[in-house]
């Protein structure tokens, strides 16, 4: 099933590792120059894989379910719970870079890295920056 969506979807359930059920909230963010940000946000009570981990699975479930060119996405994470080790510390947002190749898996995505977001590039995107959230 392929949905045009913009907007955020606050329990959206998908397989991560070894058909294991699990659970995030997205953001979907159609940009006017063709990209799609999508902001996935971890949740605390996900039992099953972290939207880090599960990055190849999620991200190729959410291109295919909602009609989004992978080659046209910015992906986004977010931890929307404090951190178990620093409870008091803001958890920011990470930009997800990869690489398009296709994967014996069924994913698309390879080579993936992530890095703190910048105000430049939120700016680049053509949002507004998001602060870190402190829990």
């Amino acid at each position: 099933m392929t949905t045009a969506v913009c907007g955020r979807i606050h329990r959206y359930e998908f397989m991560g590792f070894h058909g294991c059920r699990s659970r995030c909230a997205l953001e979907i963010l159609r940009l006017r120059d063709g990209r799609t940000v999508v902001i996935a946000t971890e949740v605390a009570d996900n039992p099953g894989t972290s939207v880090t981990n599960a990055f190849e699975l999620l991200a190729t479930d959410v291109c295919t379910r909602f009609a989004i060119d992978p080659r046209r996405l910015a992906w986004i994470e977010h931890y929307g719970y404090p951190a178990a080790a620093c409870p008091t510390e803001a958890r920011g947002f990470d930009m997800v870079r990869f690489t398009i190749a296709p994967a014996k898996d069924g994913t698309c995505f390879s080579d993936v890295s992530w890095r703190p977001m910048r105000d430049a590039d939120w700016r680049a995107l053509g949002l507004l920056p998001r602060l870190a959230v402190r829990y």
